[in-house]
């Protein structure tokens, strides 16, 4: 039910955008998706409001792709492509401006290719942060296993022994 209903999906990835180290990674992960995907379709030849519309699909947190049609539509009024994206309120800063400074040069399609870079080796560096912490975990863990699983066998051979 809760992965069938947009409403509960959307409340609970609008939480999880509060919780600051949760947004960073999920925040990292979909501007390099979104990145990847207008860098893609811009440099095609694709205008920008569509090229806006369709990288909004690649996103998958539902949060984000709502705030990404008021992007849309400030773009359509006639705001830079930088402060519409800075209008929804789900991009980083940093992203903001390397897109402002690639509009006032005129080279975003190069800008859009530093930030996918740019972003691909911080989720990198996240997921490689996220396995180091959770490593010793699953080691306590799998060790807590086996030992449970070794008394249990052992158990009933020492009670074997004990009656004779």
């Amino acid at each position: 039910y809760i992965y069938k209903n947009e409403e509960i999906q959307l409340i609970i990835e609008k939480s999880i955008f509060k919780i600051k180290p949760i947004k960073n990674i999920v925040q990292a992960i979909e501007v390099n998706k979104f990145s990847r995907s207008f860098y893609t379709l811009i440099k095609s030849g694709i205008i920008i409001t569509e090229s806006l519309e369709i990288s909004s699909h690649v996103i998958s947190n539902k949060f984000m792709y709502k705030k990404l049609f008021i992007s849309k539509e400030a773009l359509e009024k006639g705001y830079s492509i930088s402060e519409s994206l800075e209008q929804s309120g789900v991009f980083p800063s940093v992203f903001i401006s390397m897109i402002s400074s690639g509009e006032e040069t005129g080279n975003i399609d190069t800008c859009l290719y530093n930030i996918m870079v740019n972003y691909e080796s911080n989720v990198d560096n996240l997921i490689q942060k996220i396995v180091k912490l959770i490593e010793p975990m699953i080691i306590v863990i799998m060790g807590l296993i086996i030992g449970i699983i070794v008394i249990s066998m052992m158990t009933p051979m020492f009670d074997a022994i004990k009656v004779f």
